[in-house]
């Protein structure tokens, strides 16, 4: 009649009754609120709202153009269906009614009221088998495609209301769901090119496997082991992120590859145990078969873009492209390979060919892939193996990586920053093949860097002092001093000769810091002139046996004044 009549004023002060109503926090009232016969005549009432004007009608209108639910299947249970629809006007009232007036209070309330129906709902699902076996079969028998559609939404909904659950009870209620049809879902909505029910079951599928990863494994191998003629689920995922126009679907199914392949353990705990740790050495073994099977079928051709790629491929990628996007995943994919395979990885590696298109991305024009580029090459130097490494030299990466250096050194942008760390990592870790191939292939272009050169350098030269100090059995070199700054060690007068053809395989520059004959003649004639010294002054000669400067010793790098010890340059900081 209020509004017939348009009597504003009596309409406030409806709206604000109805107002402090809501605002004393009782469930049993929004219990009240919701029921058929009440909602309508009270979101009437809230549009009336003398703070924000709201076109009249316009809750009223939506919830009963909206409040008709389209059963895939029916529930078969009237309450259920009640919770149904009282859970949806909650969530309007929560998200649109009240949002101008919701206070902690009010929303923990309702929000509990959410949670208690979200739970019923999950229950008298996941226990209703008859429920699972007619959903499920509409998609084993593939006859009628709209409601195939309606079995994707209706899963995807589901989820979403599981979301707020215990983790424990999800693990249960997805091996439940699994073992009805769970994975048919995924299988069908990744095949449709329809894009947003792609982008729904690789979302789906990303949340299963966030949850429990050795379930999804587990279905990949047994529907592997027995081979059948549709493309499995591994091949699915593969086929997407090598082909799919969305770049959003493509970044899910990396994503789903990456969880895949990361055997460190899951993302989630239940009751302080991991799902690995529940299952047992049974989830270990299947983990390895999972591997194995994905190293022998699929891993070669999930890489395959990047082991094949060109120069002239790389010169025409495109910050928007498709393709490098692809690209940027598939480095990641296979850094994590790398980082926790171990062997298979390995193998892969230099059998696939895949550095050498890795190096090539470190020539494109996008930084976000040279990033990609160095983190795979880094992790592989971080392994520390020399099988890496030697096929690192070999396809000519370290010259990429210094050449890429000197390109951004003006720039001192975070790929430089990049490069300049996996230097220091190999001369902190005194990596020796790569200190060799730096400082012997690459010093003469590292002179346009000389605190990189140097500090290299210096690392090469305290490698090789500690090789002296454990060929004399743990104990420092004598050496004999002169009242100078330097002191002359014996061992490089006595046993320099042999010294010198057994480092006879060092590049120039390298072994010219301690064995050259420059240098082993400069040391003869200080000791020499130190004899001369002594018979004109009477300066006593006095043999010391101090540490070797910059020497290691039990993992500790003694530093002098000599500037022999690698000081980290400010770069490096």
């Amino acid at each position: 009649m209020c509004e017939d009549l348009d009597i504003l004023q009596m309409l406030f002060s409806i709206y604000n009754i109805v107002r402090h109503i809501l605002l004393l926090n009782d469930s049993s009232i929004f219990e009240c609120i919701v029921r058929d016969e009440n909602i309508i005549g009270v979101v009437s009432m809230l549009e009336h709202d003398p703070h924000h004007h709201i076109e009249v009608g316009s809750y009223r209108n939506f919830l009963r153009s909206h409040s008709q639910f389209k059963e895939v299947v029916p529930f078969g249970n009237a309450d259920i269906e009640g919770k149904v629809r009282q859970t949806f006007r909650l969530q309007y009232l929560k998200d649109v009614v009240l949002q101008h007036i919701i206070d902690d209070g009010t929303l923990s309330v309702i929000n509990a009221l959410i949670f208690f129906n979200h739970a019923q709902i999950a229950n008298y699902i996941h226990h209703n088998q008859k429920f699972l076996d007619e959903l499920f079969g509409i998609i084993r028998q593939h006859d009628d495609p709209e409601k195939m559609r309606d079995v994707v939404q209706f899963v995807r909904q589901f989820y979403t209301i599981t979301k707020g659950l215990p983790v424990g009870y999800r693990l249960g209620l997805f091996r439940t769901l699994s073992q009805h049809g769970l994975f048919l879902v995924f299988e069908y909505a990744l095949q449709q090119s329809d894009r947003a029910l792609r982008t729904t079951g690789a979302d789906m599928l990303m949340s299963t496997l966030e949850q429990d990863r050795v379930l999804v494994r587990s279905y990949m191998l047994d529907q592997y082991r027995q081979q059948h003629d549709q493309p499995t689920l591994l091949e699915l995922i593969s086929e997407r992120l090598h082909n799919d126009p969305c770049l959003e679907i493509r970044h899910m199914c990396c994503e789903t590859l990456r969880i895949l392949l990361d055997t460190m353990g899951p993302p989630f705990e239940s009751m302080g145990m991991s799902t690995e740790m529940m299952a047992g050495s049974v989830a270990e073994k299947e983990t390895d078969d999972f591997l194995a099977m994905f190293y022998d079928n699929q891993a070669r051709g999930l890489i395959a873009p990047l082991a094949s790629i060109t120069a002239a491929d790389v010169s025409r990628l495109t910050a928007s492209s498709i393709h490098t996007g692809m690209l940027n995943f598939l480095c990641d994919v296979l850094t994590n390979m790398v980082k926790y395979h171990g062997q298979r990885a390995k193998k892969l590696v230099q059998s696939s060919g895949v550095i050498k298109g890795v190096s090539l991305l470190l020539a494109s024009k996008h930084n976000h892939l040279k990033l990609s580029a160095l983190r795979f090459i880094r992790v592989c130097v971080g392994m520390q193996d020399d099988v890496y490494v030697k096929y690192l030299i070999s396809q000519n990466v370290v010259g990429v990586i210094v050449n890429l250096l000197l390109e951004m050194l003006p720039r001192d942008n975070l790929v430089a920053s990049a490069c300049r760390e996996l230097l220091a990592f190999v001369a902190n870790y005194r990596q020796s093949s790569l200190l060799l191939h730096l400082l012997g292939a690459h010093s003469k272009s590292l002179e346009k860097a000389p605190d990189v050169l140097e500090y290299l350098q210096s690392a090469y030269d305290n490698y090789l002092l500690s090789l002296e100090q454990s060929t004399n059995g743990g104990m420092a070199t004598p050496t004999v001093s002169t009242g100078r700054r330097s002191a002359v060690s014996i061992s490089m007068l006595v046993g320099r000769d042999s010294s010198a053809a057994g480092h006879a395989g060092s590049p120039a520059g390298v072994a010219s810091g301690l064995w050259s004959s420059a240098v082993t003649d400069e040391i003869e004639d200080a000791y020499l002139e130190s004899l001369d010294d002594t018979s004109d002054s009477a300066t006593p000669v006095t043999i010391t046996s101090p540490v070797p400067e910059g020497c290691v010793i039990n993992g500790i790098s003694e530093s002098t004044d000599s500037g022999l010890s690698p000081k980290l340059p400010p770069d490096y900081g």
